[in-house]
């Protein structure tokens, strides 16, 4: 899916995507056949350029390079493209305050498997199991998830996207 954007390309937002759809230029191999596009010039070029580092990136297996351009809400893109390396996760807490309250469980889900952490079971195997991935995915992460106090302290190794 993340051949189908050009979001990710600094300079270039909704609007200018949308313009291309219309255009019927749905992901970066129509761009490049296109022989009449509604952008402008310097836009055109932008594009170009950045497309030859995308599929750079790509073939390299640089999530980073597409995560680090994408607005948050649209990384689930990256899923097919790096599934290999990327896990959803989910954690529950005994409440809100890394001072006070602890992990509970953790569930993480890998587009195959689902592994569960329970605190005074298989919670310290997580640190080792996490490592098997290079990007996460949560859907809470920015309010909770993977807050530097609950989770990051303990993984700091995995690049984390959130949705």
């Amino acid at each position: 899916m993340v051949e189908n954007t050009f979001c990710h390309i600094k300079g270039i937002g909704c609007k200018v995507e949308k313009q291309l759809w219309n255009a019927k230029i749905y992901d970066w191999k129509s761009f490049s056949a296109a022989t009449e596009l509604p952008i402008s010039k310097k836009k055109f070029l932008i594009i170009s350029e950045a497309l030859e580092k995308s599929n750079e990136a790509l073939q390299c297996h640089q999530h980073r390079f597409f995560s680090d351009g994408l607005p948050p809400n649209q990384h689930w893109r990256l899923f097919r493209n790096f599934k290999t390396k990327t896990a959803y996760l989910d954690i529950e807490t005994t409440g809100l305050s890394p001072l006070f309250d602890i992990i509970t469980t953790i569930a993480l889900y890998d587009g195959q498997n689902i592994k569960y952490y329970v605190n005074g079971d298989n919670l310290e195997k997580f640190k080792t199991d996490i490592q098997d991935y290079e990007l996460l995915v949560t859907y809470n992460g920015k309010c909770f998830d993977i807050p530097p106090a609950f989770l990051l302290r303990e993984v700091v190794q995995v690049y984390v996207t959130y949705l």
